[in-house]
């Protein structure tokens, strides 16, 4: 992205640009999947501040991987992707998230994981074993429940399968979820998204790739 600023004034210097939060909050939750620090997704912009999503994410997936309670701030994206990862994981969640965040409704991964997801006190708690099969999602309205089971799916033991109902909004997300989980070694059928897809997911083993962790 490039920003021209057009006055009578001649400006030099230079600004450390922050990372994608869509990347970051991918690499981070791949890295810990892969038993490393996600803290790794940062590397390379180590002098720019990460906003607030970010750090959330960082600190969220730390957690995961030490088994302890989760918060997402008021992320909805870490927090559509990180459910289904935690329930692949350890089959339950609980998850802390800010107030205008629990208001937002999870409908669409209601449906997918066959819960009801009611946050209760500003913490979600879901007890459900992620296994493997078939799975409808509704990307009508975000890609982002897409992208969770994306990452989550290739950690069972099994075949899954990922039908895209509707038509995808934001489908360049779910796209870089494919290509970042690809990096890190998921098996997905397939590299981008489209409506009425059938998405093959098969059983991976995550590992590192050389950094930096970018497309």
């Amino acid at each position: 992205m490039f920003l021209i600023i057009r006055n009578g004034i001649p400006l030099n210097g230079s600004i450390p640009a922050p990372p994608s939060k869509s990347e970051a909050i991918r690499a981070a939750l791949l890295l810990a999947l892969c038993g490393r620090d996600p803290a790794g997704a940062l590397a390379g912009y180590e002098s720019a501040s990460p906003c607030d999503d970010i750090a959330f994410a960082v600190s969220a997936c730390r957690s995961l991987m030490r088994g302890q309670r989760i918060d997402v701030g008021e992320s909805a994206a870490l927090l559509r992707m990180i459910l289904p990862v935690s329930l692949a994981l350890t089959g339950r969640a609980d998850i802390g998230m800010g107030q205008r965040l629990a208001e937002r409704g999870l409908g669409e991964l209601e449906d997918t994981l066959g819960v009801e997801l009611k946050p209760e006190n500003g913490r979600l708690r879901v007890d459900k074993k992620l296994r493997p099969g078939s799975y409808s999602v509704d990307c009508s309205r975000s890609s982002q429940f897409l992208s969770g089971l994306l990452i989550a799916l290739p950690m069972l033991s099994g075949e899954s399968e990922i039908t895209i109902k509707g038509e995808p909004v934001s489908k360049g997300y779910a796209d870089m979820t494919i290509a970042y989980a690809s990096l890190f070694g998921a098996r997905l059928g397939a590299g981008f998204v489209q409506q009425g897809q059938s998405i093959r997911v098969y059983p991976s083993k995550y590992t590192v790739p050389q950094p930096p962790y970018t497309l």
